[in-house]
Formats: C-alpha cells, structure tokens, sequence
C-alpha cells in the first residue's frame, strides 16, 4: 500500500513540475522566458528546502494532524489562486 500511495505522489509530484515549467513558457512574454523558468526554478528550490523544516516545526508545536492540514489548506489555497488566474487568462 505505501509503495503505490508513494507511486501515484511521485507521479503526481513529475506531472505538476513538467506542467508547471510548461505553463510558465506559455504566459511569458518571448523576452521573459529566462527570467521567468529562473523565478519559477527559484521559488520550486526555496518550497523544497523550507517545506519540510516548516512542516517539521508544525508537526512538533501542534501534532501531526495539524501539520497535514496545514499543509493540506496551503496546497488548496494554491490551487484556487491557479485556478482564478487561469480563469481571468482564458476569458
């Protein structure tokens, strides 16, 4: 069970940075392209260094069940902003 639970994250983990980089070449402006993968590239090694230290904190303050939601509730607020900003693109 926790090899196909760690699968299916690590699919989900590769789809959403290929489709991430994808995004980020799409809305930039020809002249932007580098500076907006090196912004994106920048951001991604900044969420991969603190999050889990972050997390680490939440989960010894509070218990681990506040630390899932917690985390949880910034992933869902991440993907409406995705969500709305996408929206106002395409209208």
């Amino acid at each position: 069970m926790f090899l196909l639970a760690s699968s299916v994250f690590g699919i989900g983990i590769s789809l959403s940075t290929v489709a991430t980089s994808a995004y980020v070449a799409d809305i930039a402006k020809k002249e932007q392209i580098g500076g907006s993968m090196g912004a994106l590239s920048s951001i991604m090694d900044i969420g991969h260094a603190s999050g889990p230290l972050v997390t680490g904190i939440v989960i010894t303050a509070a218990g681990y069940a506040t630390g899932f939601l917690t985390s949880f509730l910034l992933a869902l607020g991440v993907t409406i902003v995705f969500f709305v900003s996408v929206r106002n693109r395409a209208a």
